[in-house]
């Protein structure tokens, strides 16, 4: 009885995974997105009705975010450039905890 659920599920974050990894990967663009579509389409709309439900939030999200990407242009969307930037600051930090990061914090973009 259960099977069946677990394996819905397995389906609907294989197809998550699969667009964040894109998306990370190769950043907002006209064409990542166009892949991401696809992928819902043929993956999840074609599922159940859980899944055609998951499959029309991430196609809903999917366009709102089409609106703020220009033809030709890829936006980057991965939080590696960030969290880079705090490990440089949490590096450098000074093992004092009386010592405050006014100094630090201006190295920051």
């Amino acid at each position: 009885q259960n099977a069946s659920l677990v394996d819905e599920l397995t389906e609907t974050m294989d197809c998550i995974t699969k667009i964040e990894k894109d998306i990370k990967n190769n950043g907002w663009s006209h064409g990542t997105i166009s892949r991401c579509k696809q992928l819902v389409t043929t993956s999840l709309m074609s599922g159940n009705e859980r899944q055609s439900k998951v499959g029309s939030l991430i196609l809903e999200y999917i366009e709102r975010e089409l609106t703020f990407v220009n033809e030709g242009e890829s936006q980057n969307a991965s939080s590696d450039p960030v969290e880079s930037i705090f490990g440089v600051v949490k590096d450098r930090m000074s093992d004092d905890k009386l010592s405050g990061v006014t100094p630090i914090i201006l190295m920051m973009p």
